[in-house]
């Protein structure tokens, strides 16, 4: 590679002073989520040249967002899920990153790298690494990562029961919002 690059995508919620608001209302807990109203990302390089050989690691810190994005200037493959590499490539086109998810990429670069929401927006930019130079294209396919060595699991041992009830603003569980289930 001729750079490993960290992309951590941020979604934030500014009050109307421009400062992160520190405020939450309850009913942020029982619908989607603390969404926020500025989607960003921090990169680790924000310059390559054209024709590098770029592993692109994409990761989602945010405890609410699942972020819907592509990203142009950029010939490659998902190589691995949350640090497992895939036994397959998987070809670039629109990635979803749940909360707490990293997707890593292999590409070249074939242009200015710019990574865009898809949703809701529709195409809103949210960071990108500039062009700054040329390198001669390598031609040497992309191959799959080698598998992660893991110890097989022994023998399993003990259970557990894991009850699960109510949802968003179900009273039966202590929640606020909406009252008990009349159903």
């Amino acid at each position: 590679m001729d750079q490993d690059i960290t992309a951590i995508l941020f979604d934030i919620r500014l009050d109307d002073t421009g400062q992160f608001d520190m405020e939450f209302d309850r009913a942020d807990f029982i619908t989607a989520g603390r969404l926020g109203d500025l989607m960003t990302t921090f990169l680790s390089s924000e310059q390559a040249r054209l024709g590098d050989h770029i592993r692109l690691r994409l990761i989602n810190p945010t405890p609410d967002r699942i972020f819907e994005i592509r990203i142009d200037g950029l010939t490659g493959f998902c190589v691995a899920y949350d640090g497992m590499p895939l036994p397959e490539l998987v070809s670039l086109g629109n990635l979803k990153l749940a909360p707490a998810q990293r997707i890593d990429i292999i590409a070249d670069v074939t242009g200015d790298v710019i990574l865009r929401e898809t949703v809701p927006s529709g195409g809103e930019e949210l960071g990108g690494i500039m062009l700054n130079g040329q390198r001669q294209i390598r031609s040497a396919p992309i191959a799959p990562l080698p598998a992660n060595l893991v110890p097989a699991p022994g023998e399993i041992t003990q259970t557990a029961d894991l009850f699960m009830q109510g949802g968003a603003g179900d009273g039966a569980h202590g929640g606020f919002g909406a009252g008990p289930s009349t159903t």
